[in-house]
């Protein structure tokens, strides 16, 4: 499943900030998988671990138990800012006595504190080495990473994504696995540039290959069609994805599995089409060899048989 890549969360961001900010909180809905959050008049996609984008489809939605909790303790509060935490996958909502977090990496998760940072709702609790979500907790993000002795790439697909990490180095010519320390200072100075340039020259994009939507994007590549906002795009992409019916992928994938089945069917017929046509060039030879068998002139039993040289 195509997941939203840190730079471009940043960008969303950036495209929302005027629109959200200064709004009421209306409403939040579970759709499927992922949540509807309505500000002002604005309706917001939240799928933890893979989207954030404003939505013009409409979909069938329902308030469960953790959305009556959100809007129970949001009702009415406006949006004041709406930002980045720590230039991670992270998006948060403050609304000045609360704030709603939304964990975009990994499995995902919505956690909703309190302005001293504690932790009051939590759409899943879960626990690591260095962090707890969990009610009554206090919220930390996740701790800044150590990138010393890593590749080159690792700390760009960290703060752009993997999409755009491997844009910045091909475009500052550096090789993908070169080791932070064997970069030198010009190489940097290159990547340093390439990155301010996507960020100066990003405009949304989604790609087409022939009639078919295949992704989106904050560059120009083979088969991009500009779109007026990145939200947009990314509806656009989702909303076909979502239309793919899944008795239609299973005959799919049974077609395929059957196609290639056919494949090694046409190998084996080649095999025993080239083993028939040598048994016929010898066909005198092989009748001689089984008239003698008959006879007792060759000698078979039930453990033994005899190879004939074609």
């Amino acid at each position: 499943m195509r997941k939203m890549e840190n730079f471009e969360y940043k960008y969303i961001i950036k495209e929302l900030k005027g629109a959200l900010e200064g709004k009421r909180f209306e409403r939040i809905r579970k759709a499927g998988d992922h949540f509807r959050i309505k500000i002002g008049n604005k309706e917001i996609i939240c799928e933890p671990g893979a989207r954030f984008h404003e939505t013009l489809l409409k979909e069938e939605a329902e308030k469960d138990g953790f959305c009556e909790k959100i809007e129970k303790e949001l009702k009415g509060a406006i949006l004041r800012r709406i930002y980045q935490l720590n230039e991670d996958r992270i998006i948060a909502m403050d609304f000045g006595d609360k704030k709603l977090i939304m964990e975009m990496f990994g499995k995902g998760n919505i956690i909703l504190i309190d302005k001293e940072g504690t932790i009051i709702w939590v759409l899943r609790e879960e626990e690591w080495k260095t962090r707890k979500i969990k009610r009554g907790e206090r919220y930390a993000p996740p701790p800044k990473k150590d990138y010393e002795g890593k590749y080159v790439i690792i700390p760009l697909i960290d703060k752009l994504g993997k999409k755009y990490a491997k844009r910045v180095l091909e475009e500052a010519r550096v090789g993908e696995s070169r080791k932070g320390e064997e970069v030198s200072e010009e190489e940097r100075r290159r990547i340093e540039e390439a990155v301010e340039r996507l960020e100066r020259e990003a405009k949304p994009y989604i790609i087409k290959r022939g009639d078919a939507v295949e992704d989106f994007s904050l560059f120009k590549e083979e088969g991009a069609e500009e779109c007026s906002a990145f939200s947009e795009c990314i509806d656009r992409f989702f909303a076909l994805q979502s239309k793919k019916d899944p008795k239609l992928e299973k005959l799919k994938r049974r077609l395929e599995a059957q196609k290639k089945r056919l494949e090694e069917v046409k190998e084996e017929e080649k095999e025993f089409r080239k083993i028939a046509e040598e048994i016929y060039k010898n066909y005198e030879k092989v009748q001689k060899l089984l008239e003698e068998a008959r006879k007792g002139k060759i000698k078979l039993d039930k453990e033994r048989a005899f190879e004939v040289e074609l």
